[in-house]
């Protein structure tokens, strides 16, 4: 004999298995563990509910760890107090974890295509130059042997510049899909941004470090990047500014608001930074966009290329990384966006 229960819900069921946003999803998850007599949270990312007496269960997703629903009993539902409903009600929970996480992994392929498309045209766009002059003058040599000894060093030698001008193009292509595949392959997880920088402050303090926090947020910071790649970012910055600090240095974490390019709305974003007197001799890295570090290579965290990897982390991230000097201080800028 078929379940009342799943006669109520199969439809809503079909409507979630359909769902093509999360937004979607959370709504339908809702209307049908409301219908088996629950109240019910659905959430994405460290802003978790907290476990009360009264919560009756509480399930990450098998597809989708990330999301957490928590649900107690509706009062006056003394149906909602029956096993085969709380079955049904964790079975919906399941279904929507597969539906979320096919709802991202599409979000994810459609961002990781538009990211990679405007990467080949870039590096398409801007290899043409240097591989047009070294056409050009290759040709010219070829067709005029006797061209004089002068012209032909100077050919070499721009020849020799224009390659190099590739290598660096291709170096910075290949450092920009490492980073992109490696924000693409995770989850669209928060993170508690504030405290992944207090712990690693704590860390570098432990190691000798001063660092004296000057300004931090009251209350939290999540931005809309994975956990694994907030902590790949900070243990790079944080090696290499601590490994050439040479004096106290203070940190700051605050959120702002930026303009988004040709719109008019402004986005919210964390801005996380390191200031402090680095060691005599100390130079800046040139142009972090074209260091690229082949996996397994070793660094030490004196080398200005240890901030190459989280310098693109950063940029995948829809964030950047700043590095300059202010007055005779180094100074680290980390900026990602926040989650909404």
């Amino acid at each position: 004999m078929e379940s009342h229960y799943f006669k109520d819900i199969a439809p809503k069921m079909s409507l979630l298995a359909s769902a093509d946003s999360s937004e979607e999803a959370i709504a339908v998850l809702k209307q049908i563990i409301a219908s088996l007599g629950y109240e019910s949270e659905v959430v994405s990312g460290p802003e978790l509910p907290h476990e009360g007496s009264n919560v009756t269960f509480r399930i990450a997703p098998s597809a989708a760890p990330h999301w957490t629903i928590e649900a107690k009993m509706a009062g006056g539902i003394a149906r909602a107090h029956s096993p085969e409903a709380e079955a049904l009600a964790r079975i919906a929970c399941e279904l929507f974890g597969a539906v979320v996480a096919a709802v991202e992994f599409r979000s994810r392929v459609a961002a990781l295509d538009e990211q990679l498309r405007a990467a080949i045209s870039t590096l398409h766009h801007d290899i043409r130059t240097p591989l047009t002059s070294i056409a050009g003058m290759a040709q010219t040599l070829l067709m005029r042997p006797g061209v004089e000894d002068a012209v032909k060093t100077e050919f070499l030698e721009r020849i020799e510049t224009s390659a190099e001008a590739i290598t660096a193009m291709t170096d910075e292509f290949r450092a920009r899909i490492d980073a992109l595949l490696t924000v693409a392959n995770l989850p669209p997880e928060t993170t508690r941004l504030d405290e992944a920088f207090k712990s690693a402050i704590a860390k570098a303090v432990s190691k000798g470090a001063e660092i004296t926090v000057v300004s931090a947020p009251q209350g939290s910071i999540s931005v809309r990047t994975p956990p694994n790649v907030v902590d790949e970012i900070l243990d790079g910055v944080f090696a290499h500014f601590t490994a050439v600090l040479a004096g106290r240095a203070v940190a700051v974490l605050r959120e702002e608001s930026t303009r988004a390019p040709a719109r008019s709305d402004t986005n919210p974003v964390a801005r996380a930074i390191l200031k402090g007197p680095a060691y005599p001799g100390y130079s800046l890295p040139s142009d972090l966009s074209k260091i690229w570090v082949p996996e397994g290579a070793l660094l030490s965290s004196e080398q200005p290329e240890k901030l190459a990897r989280p310098y693109h982390l950063c940029q995948a991230a829809g964030g950047s990384l700043q590095v300059y000097k202010d007055r005779d201080e180094l100074v680290l800028e980390i900026e990602l966006p926040m989650s909404a």
